[in-house]
Parts: structure tokens; sequence; C-alpha cells
């Protein structure tokens, strides 16, 4: 077991060695390696604009809070790049929704959409730091995670979260919630 695992190992060895004395000193082989990466997230950043002003859910969304703010993010390592949309309510609450997207095999087009994702987290400070910069706090007993099914209840009622069950507090923004951006 031990030599078969020498041997593995050394083979290794000799085929990074050629990659690196083949690449050597012209940084290509760094090149070589995040060129396809970087050619595969520009085709999915190009498909996603495609699609993004006609994706029902995001104009669901932008429909109920039209000062959400959309994204493009990679909600796990090694996967496509989806959309992330977040919103601020009564100076207190943070909704979030994450949806995955499909792309056909090349990369380059939208075919369908996964299970999106919705957060909701309370607020409960916000504080500037010694060092110029916002910490957060939240309240988890104001968490709410739920999905397509509530949304659609939510989205009906005009973004009324009594509709899913949820009391929001609305007539107390937290201190300083001003300070709290959604970066793009």
């Amino acid at each position: 077991m031990k030599k078969g695992r020498t041997l593995l190992i050394g083979v290794l060895c000799l085929i990074l060695g050629y990659f690196v004395g083949h690449f050597r000193g012209s940084g290509a082989l760094i090149e070589w390696m995040y060129s396809a990466d970087a050619e595969k997230a520009d085709a999915y950043y190009e498909a996603l604009g495609a699609v993004q002003k006609d994706a029902q859910l995001l104009s669901e969304f932008r429909q109920i809070f039209p000062e959400a703010v959309e994204r493009v993010r990679y909600f796990a390592p090694g996967r496509e790049p989806g959309f992330d949309v977040e919103v601020h309510l009564h100076e207190r609450y943070v909704l979030t929704m994450q949806l995955p997207v499909m792309f056909d095999v090349s990369g380059t087009r939208v075919v369908g959409y996964g299970t999106p994702a919705f957060y909701l987290n309370e607020v409960e400070r916000v504080e500037k730091t010694p060092s110029d910069t916002v910490a957060i706090s939240y309240d988890t007993a104001g968490a709410l995670r739920f999905g397509p099914a509530e949304w659609r209840k939510l989205f009906t009622h005009g973004g009324d979260f009594s509709s899913i069950g949820y009391k929001m507090i609305t007539d107390r923004p937290v201190p300083n919630f001003s300070l709290y951006t959604i970066t793009k």
C-alpha cells in the first residue's frame, strides 16, 4: 500500500514538474489556469445580464421592493453564479433572495432557474467601530428562512409579511441603520 502511494505521489510530482518547467518564467501556467475560468465567468455574467430584466422572480421582487439591489453572486464553491437580491425594510430588516441559475453546457445561455431561497434577518444593532468600519449584529430570534410557496403568498399580498405568519416590527427603526449599506 505504501509503495503504491509513493509511486502515485512520484508520478504526480513528475507531471506537475513538467507543467511548471514548461511554463516557467513567463507566468503562463497561472495565466493558462485562470484564463479559462475568466472566460467562463465572463460568459456567465453576459448570460445573466441578458435575462436579468425578464426573470419572473426578479421582476416580482422589484415590483414589491423597487429599492432592492440586485447582484450576481456565487452561492457555493464550484457552482455557477446566480442572482442575489437584497433590500432593507423598516430600517430594521434585511430581506435577501438567492436565485440559482442553470446554464446550457457552454455556459453562455440561461436555460432555467433553481429553487429560490429567501432570508429575512432582523438587525439588532449597527455601530461604527474605532477603525471606521460598520459592525452589524442580528437578532437570530427574528430570522426567517422561506421558499417559493411563502414567496407566492407574500407577492400576492403586496409584501405583507403577516400573510406568511411573520409579525414585523415597523415602528422601531434600529439606531444607525443608515450606516448599513448594500454593496453591488
